[in-house]
């Protein structure tokens, strides 16, 4: 079973934009979410609703000046690593290496 930070990134991935109004979560894609999507979404609809609320303003994509916005990819792959990103931290855009 994916994880919740799993299941965002596959709304990603997908092109997927989901939001939470009233408590519940709503999720709009191109297509239909595949049935293995659709089982996780509902497996982790509170981590979901939880992870959106706390690090992404609610929504997904990341609202505007939430702490994950603009830099989706890698603030991903920090919220998969328990521990890594406490709530209210703001994460950075990797730096790119300068040209040789």
């Amino acid at each position: 079973m994916r994880t919740a930070v799993q299941v965002v990134r596959s709304w990603w991935l997908g092109s997927y934009a989901a939001s939470v109004v009233g408590g519940e979560l709503r999720v709009h894609g191109p297509q239909p979410m595949s049935e293995e999507l659709k089982q996780a979404v509902r497996a982790r609809r509170g981590e979901l609703v939880e992870l959106l609320c706390t690090f992404c303003g609610g929504t997904w994509p990341p609202a505007p000046g939430s702490a994950i916005q603009g830099n989706e990819e890698h603030a991903l792959f920090a919220l998969e690593v328990p521990g890594r990103v406490a709530e209210g931290t703001r994460v950075a855009r990797p730096r790119r290496k300068a040209a040789a």
